[in-house]
C-alpha cells in the first residue's frame, strides 16, 4: 500500500492533513459567502430596502428614463453608484456604512445624498 506521507510538504505534516483540508474548505465557504453578500448588496432591491429610499428616491426614479425607456434597458442603482472594478468597488462598500450612518445622524436640514455617482460612469461623464 502506497503512503501519501512522502508526498506531503513538511508544513502539512506539521499541522496535519485534516487541518489543511478543513482550512481549505473554510476558505472556499468564506470566499463564496463573501461573493454572495457582495452580489446581494449590488441589487436594486437592496438599495431600496430602506424606508427612506423606497418612499422618496425610488418613486422619483420610476418616473425617469433610467427606469422606463423605449429600448427596455434599465439603469439600476449599482450601475451609477458602484464602481465596476474590484478595488474601487471594495472601497465604496467599505465607505457605504459610514455614509449611511451619518445620513441618519445629521439633522434633516443638512442632509446630502449618501451615495454619490461613480466618477467616469456613463451618467457623470456625459455619454450615454
Amino acid at each position: 500500500m502506497m503512503s501519501l506521507e512522502k508526498y506531503m510538504p513538511a508544513w502539512v505534516k506539521r499541522v496535519g492533513l485534516v487541518t489543511v483540508v478543513v482550512l481549505f474548505g473554510a476558505g472556499i465557504l468564506f470566499w463564496g459567502g463573501f461573493n454572495w453578500a457582495l452580489e446581494e448588496t449590488n441589487k436594486e432591491s437592496f438599495c431600496i430596502s430602506c424606508h427612506e429610499m423606497e418612499e422618496n428616491v425610488f418613486k422619483e426614479y420610476q418616473n425617469t428614463v433610467h427606469y422606463t425607456n423605449r429600448t427596455g434597458v434599465r439603469a439600476t442603482c449599482p450601475d451609477c453608484h458602484v464602481p465596476k472594478e474590484w478595488g474601487p468597488k471594495m472601497v465604496r462598500k467599505i465607505q457605504a456604512p459610514t455614509r449611511f450612518s451619518t445620513r441618519f445622524s445629521v439633522p434633516s436640514t443638512r442632509r446630502r445624498s449618501s451615495m454619490p455617482s461613480v466618477p467616469n460612469s456613463p451618467r457623470t461623464s456625459g455619454s450615454a
